[in-house]
């Protein structure tokens, strides 16, 4: 007799399976995601309210730690591609060095990244991601006049 088990990372409903073979929680909001982001802004405050929460636990075991988390969402994504312009912004200290540097070509380029998925996703988002994007677009976006007016004037 052949025993057949169920690897699939997907049940008939669509939704994700655990690796013990139980659903996955329903992703509750997390005020601490745009915290431990680095950044303290309305946009990022906004954002924190739909990011989907994320529990790292120990790193002894990466493979239990990754089947523990919830999978990625979009706003997840924005929040991500914002960090990164947030650190090239000095918002946020650089997480290797621990210094806060501005790098306006870099900062420009992450923001003009965003741009494009707000654009080329136009009309398939759900209003907290649509939020959140325009959100963040609107605050990097004012952040990087700032900072370009600043290094002009120094």
């Amino acid at each position: 007799m052949i025993d057949v088990i169920d690897r699939r990372r997907v049940s008939e409903d669509g939704s994700l399976k655990r690796a013990d073979g139980g659903a996955f929680a329903s992703s509750e909001p997390s005020k601490a995601t745009s915290e431990a982001k680095g950044f303290k802004s309305p946009a990022f405050e906004a954002a924190s309210g739909a990011a989907s929460k994320r529990s790292l636990g120990s790193t002894t075991n990466p493979v239990s730690d990754a089947d523990a988390m919830t999978p990625p969402s979009f706003i997840d994504l924005v929040l991500s591609l914002a960090s990164s312009a947030g650190v090239y912004l000095g918002i946020a200290e650089d997480p290797v060095t621990k210094e806060r540097r501005v790098d306006l070509s870099l900062a420009k380029h992450t923001i003009d990244l965003l741009d494009i998925l707000a654009e080329k996703t136009r009309g398939n988002l759900t209003p907290d991601e649509k939020r959140v994007l325009d959100e963040v677009l609107f605050s990097l976006k004012m952040q990087y006049v700032e900072a370009a007016s600043a290094s002009k004037t120094s």
